[in-house]
């Protein structure tokens, strides 16, 4: 969140800045914990037994103690000091006070004990540091323990500041498990956060001006070194030469210096921002300012193109200087960028960075909304209305630290009863029942038991050309698919074609929720398909096993999870399509997989590959031993037979006889025949 630039630069009077400070310094981004207390300056501390000098504090009464006025995240922080000042109530009398924490404002744990003996005017610093603290979220105190008032303490001053880790903000990615009334945010995990704040909103008529990029540098850690290499981890999809973070003397602001002295090249650009809204009218300002007290200037660009040149005054490492513009240049992808230009004196600093725009739709956040969702980085939205577009921002946090929000993310619930349910999505139902449709992509892993009185379309996108395997849980009413764009019903062997596997040859097949191969042409758009079932099927039901007979059957998944062909059906050998052949295999199915099984007898002997041919859709390679034996249109092919070959027609002439020495084919004319070797008869059929 923004921080707040000193009076000095922004003209607030000290009150106004006080006031703001007080009910906002525990989620800054500065390095100070809780603010430092001495004579005049009071905030975040609360007294006991303790009276107020000319620059002092006087801890000379019984149980004297100065705490801190709130609970504090010190988990926050990966370093910590406490640093105080401490004088005596007498001159030369020893004083002793003892540093303490507490996670209940009752019970005390000492951090540790000082003492001191000198004047009564100066006082001796003490410095207690930490990398942590036996309590993540407590209050500190600093307590006298004198037995004698006169040998009091004086306390000048007390600090309590931290290191702070750096947290990028979220990167918000599309919903998931859209439904009617419900949509789940999802984002990404940022290291340090302990906490993610999520804003689910309407856009309602109305004008509102959006801060598009709000920019103060005031998260970052890197410190007064060039960070050109970590640039992406500090400012994500940000662009930049010679850039370097900085801290005010005070450390209470942090800024940029971007460029060297006397090296020119120096720049910073903005990510890619959407400025087309408006019709490109946006609202540029920054503080600005020197490194030293010679003035110079830069370059203000959009897009590449050089639209002002900025006099830059001497403020010698003070961005004092407040600059603003307004442009009508603002593009989907518009990237702004400064560079420095003044011969010896390319650096500068600058700080502040925000651009605005006014645009359309007033955002109003829904009931319940911000919210918490601890350290979960996704969340349900539920009680939505149908049909109606939602948007949603993420922030992360740490209890003290909270980043800028992400990127607006849109949401459309949808109309009527429709569940989609995305690729690489998993949904587990518990024997429930879906008033309406049923989308399921292909990826998406659906569990448990459900029944959809409306119709289940499952979408698959395959290779045109080739052959995949395939199954369904149910038996489509219909396929559909888009040529040239628009959604038509596709026609079987046509648009696509689908063969099983029986006993010994791929032959044309009609879906009937068992397994098969697909093929889709090259007209299908993305050779996308969408199948259709009836109204009111349930999904994952208890399905009963197959029962096969003997030789070679094509089945499929029926159900929409990962499951063990073994399951299935009770077989000899299993096979399933890799890179085009059925090969053994009993890995586990995927949804919508199909796959063979083989139940033996003494005449059917096991392929060790099936090989769908790309063109006819018949068997290929029959694989006994080493002998490989296939028809591939005319010419038959036989590989590996050592011993002689005899083919013969199916009238039982023998045509063929001898040895295949080389790796040439027998051409053969449109028929039936018999292929024999000492340990092996098979048909093959030449088209």
């Amino acid at each position: 969140m923004p921080k707040f630039t000193p009076p000095k630069q922004r003209g607030l009077n000290l009150a106004v800045f006080l006031l703001i400070f007080v009910f906002n310094y525990t989620n800054c981004y500065s390095d100070v914990i809780v603010p430092k207390l001495n004579s005049t300056t009071t905030n975040g501390w609360v007294f006991n037994n303790v009276t107020v000098g000319a620059d002092f504090w006087s801890m000379n009464k019984p149980g004297a103690s100065v705490e801190t006025a709130q609970f504090y995240n010190f988990e926050a922080f990966t370093s910590i000091t406490i640093k105080s000042t401490i004088g005596t109530y007498v001159d030369f009398t020893y004083c002793t006070t003892r540093l303490e924490i507490s996670n209940d404002g009752v019970n005390w744990t000492e951090l540790a004990l000082n003492t001191h003996q000198g004047s009564n005017t100066t006082g001796k610093t003490f410095s207690f540091s930490t990398s942590s603290l036996p309590n993540k979220r407590a209050k500190i105190r600093l307590i006298e323990t004198n037995t004698s008032n006169s040998a009091g303490a004086r306390l000048f001053s007390i600090e309590i500041t931290g290191t702070q880790p750096f947290i990028p903000a979220p990167i918000s990615n599309e919903a998931k498990e859209i439904t009617t009334r419900s949509f789940t945010a999802n984002w990404n995990s940022c290291n340090n956060a302990t906490d993610y704040e999520i804003n689910i909103y309407n856009k309602l008529p109305g004008k509102t001006e959006k801060a598009i990029l709000n920019e103060d540098f005031s998260e970052q850690v890197k410190l007064n070194e060039l960070v050109d290499t970590e640039l992406s981890t500090y400012l994500p999809n940000w662009n930049g030469k010679y850039i370097t973070f900085l801290t005010s003397a005070t450390e209470n602001q942090k800024f940029i210096q971007v460029g060297k002295a006397s090296t020119k090249g120096g720049y910073i650009e903005t990510p890619p921002l959407n400025l087309s809204g408006n019709n490109g009218k946006f609202e540029l300002s920054f503080d600005i300012g020197t490194i030293n007290t010679s003035k110079c200037s830069a370059y203000l660009y959009i897009n590449n193109e050089k639209v002002a040149v900025i006099t830059i005054n001497a403020t010698n490492l003070s961005a004092s200087q407040h600059q603003t513009y307004s442009f009508d240049k603002g593009t989907e992808n518009c990237k702004i960028k400064l560079e420095g230009v003044t011969d010896t004196r390319y650096a500068f600093i600058m700080d502040n960075l925000l651009i605005t725009q006014t645009l359309d739709g007033v955002e109003t956040s829904i009931a319940g909304y911000p919210k918490s969702t601890e350290n979960n980085t996704s969340h349900t939205v539920e009680g939505l209305a149908p049909s109606t577009t939602y948007y949603y921002t993420v922030k992360a946090t740490n209890g003290v630290i909270t980043t800028n929000k992400s990127d607006e993310i849109r949401a459309k619930t949808l109309a009527g009863d429709y569940i989609i349910i995305n690729s690489n999505e998993e949904r587990v139902f518990n024997n429930e029942t879906i008033n309406g449709n049923l989308r399921i992509n292909d990826g998406a892993k659906v569990s448990g038991m459900v029944t959809v009185t409306g119709e289940i379309s499952y979408v698959c996108r395959f290779t045109p050309g080739k052959w995949h395997s395939f199954s369904l849980p149910f038996i489509p009413r219909n396929v559909g698919g888009y040529i040239d764009g628009k959604g038509c019903s596709l026609r079987e062997n046509i648009d696509y074609t689908i063969k099983n596997y029986q006993n010994e040859k791929f032959t044309d097949a009609a879906i009937d929720g068992k397994g098969y191969i697909i093929k889709v042409k090259s007209n299908i758009d993305n050779g996308e398909l969408f199948f259709f079932s009836d109204k009111g099927f349930t999904l994952n039901k208890n399905n009963s096993p197959y029962t096969v007979d003997y030789g070679y059957t094509h089945l499929g998944n029926p159900y929409t999870y990962n499951i063990s062909p073994k399951e299935l059906v009770a077989a000899d050998k299993y096979y399933s399509l890799i890179n085009n052949k059925f090969i053994e295999c009993e890995d586990e199915l995927l949804p919508f997989q199909s796959f063979i099984a083989f139940k033996a007898t003494a005449q059917a002997q096991p392929k060790q590959a099936i090989h769908p041919d790309t063109e006819t859709g018949y068997i290929s390679p029959l694989k006994t031993g080493n002998i490989k034996i296939w028809q591939n249109g005319k010419y038959l092919w036989i590989i590996g037979a050592k011993e002689p070959i005899n083919i013969y027609s199916a009238q039982g002439k023998l045509i063929y006889a001898g040895s295949i020495e080389s790796n040439e084919p027998i051409t053969l004319p449109t028929g039936i025949y018999l292929v024999k070797t000492t340990d092996l008869t098979t048909k093959i059929i030449i088209k």
